[in-house]
């Protein structure tokens, strides 16, 4: 069913897709794949280096105790904090922390144990915390859209299906606006949903991670352009793909 759904990247006439081949579709399932790994890598990347760079802020700001921030976390995004206690006590890997701090933890035992979704929400608390911490306002405006590129990666959902589609529109921020202009990609179609979440994932990734990290993810970029070309002829009739390819090229190009 994953497979087939990518015919609906290719124009129809009279209930039958025109210059479709099923090696066409398997090839797209490839690249797809390749695309979803490439993400996940990524956001995990991001996931670390954001996390990174809160314990080093809260560690060297004498206002801050590690403890009180985890009672104001707790006041003002209980569920949130139940559902990082909860994740943290079923680890498997994390039962000799959990066991000795869960009573009062630290913040860095509860950043430690996040999940993506409770980063962000956490991202937010900190950044409001801070008075709004220049430093920290990319992750603050982007990250819930680098998170919905996460999920579908994590999840293996298609990447490459229904990029531009009406339902899919959104209002991008002027954030993501201004970096789409700076990458010369054309603002109209920012305002689809996974092309708003590619340029926030990359601008994060950008932002956020080391040289060497982003340097690494480059070549892998790099590498999956070539074999996104490698049957080029196959898209020549697809203009959604042929369309989503040339931003993913124009992204890869900034990094």
């Amino acid at each position: 069913y994953k497979l087939t759904s990518y015919r609906l990247n290719w124009p129809k006439s009279n209930n039958k897709y025109l210059h479709l081949d099923f090696a066409y579709l398997q090839d797209i399932a490839i690249i797809d794949m390749h695309l979803r790994y490439l993400f996940l890598e990524m956001s995990l990347d991001l996931e670390h280096s954001i996390k990174s760079y809160l314990i080093s802020k809260i560690t060297e700001d004498p206002q801050e105790d590690g403890y009180t921030i985890v009672e104001d976390f707790k006041h003002s995004h209980i569920d949130t904090f139940n559902i990082v206690i909860k994740d943290w006590s079923r680890s498997k890997y994390k039962r000799e922390s959990y066991a000795k701090r869960h009573d009062e933890p630290a913040i860095w035992n509860l950043i430690e144990v996040m999940n993506f979704g409770s980063l962000s929400i956490f991202v937010d608390f900190y950044y409001a915390r801070k008075n709004q911490m220049k430093s920290l306002k990319p992750a603050h405006t982007l990250i819930k859209f680098s998170k919905n590129i996460r999920n579908a990666a994590a999840h293996n959902s298609p990447l490459l299906l229904n990029i531009f589609t009406t339902s899919h529109a959104i209002d991008p921020s002027q954030s993501i606006l201004s970096t789409a202009s700076k990458w010369n990609i054309p603002l109209k179609y920012v305002k689809y949903q996974k092309i708003n979440d590619l340029i926030a994932l990359f601008k994060l990734h950008n932002t956020y991670c080391s040289k060497e990290l982003h340097a690494g993810k480059k070549l892998a970029a790099l590498s999956l352009i070539e074999r996104m070309n490698r049957n080029a002829n196959y898209y020549r009739h697809s203009s959604q793909l042929l369309r989503a390819y040339s931003i993913f090229y124009k992204i890869v190009d900034t990094m």
